[in-house]
């Protein structure tokens, strides 16, 4: 079963980084960008079961996958991206996960961790803080919160 999660996931990131450096590069809201990877690497570790590890393994390859688009070091957006995954790991037990305003509050936090550090990197060569890309994540977030959590209640009704 991890296995096939893995190559799962592997397939998954690979097309979501692809469709994020090809597609969305184009569609900038007042300098801000959409990113779903990070926003599925959230999903995935804030989610997954308390014993199950591939939340780690996701992080990781999420940032890799930025990795071989970005224009920054190798290994920097896997140190994010594992970063971010040990961060949800970390506060996850001291928070109630059937609650709405706890992801709310990590998807926050990891996206504000991400621009901060995003930004620290890029200083000199001009790249800036900004607060639209937190924005359009947060609200892309909630979003595929609320849409991932309609299908749920769907899923669980028996159809007559």
């Amino acid at each position: 079963m991890q296995t096939i999660k893995a190559i799962i996931s592997f397939i998954a990131f690979y097309f979501l980084a692809i469709f994020q450096v090809s597609y969305l590069t184009h569609f900038k809201i007042v300098g801000g960008l959409w990113n779903p990877v990070l926003i599925a690497v959230v999903f995935l570790n804030f989610f997954e079961k308390k014993e199950d590890k591939s939340g780690l393994i996701i992080g990781a390859l999420g940032g890799f996958y930025l990795d071989l688009f970005s224009p920054y070091f190798l290994g920097f957006f896997t140190l994010i991206g594992l970063g971010i995954a040990f961060l949800i790991k970390y506060i996850r037990p001291f928070l109630d996960i059937k609650k709405f305003i706890s992801f709310v509050a990590v998807l926050f936090a990891c996206l504000l961790i991400f621009e901060i550090i995003l930004t620290l990197i890029s200083i000199g060569s001009g790249f800036h803080f900004n607060v639209f890309s937190i924005i359009i994540n947060l609200f892309a977030g909630i979003i595929i919160y609320w849409i991932l959590k309609l299908f749920n209640v769907f899923a669980k009704k028996k159809f007559r």
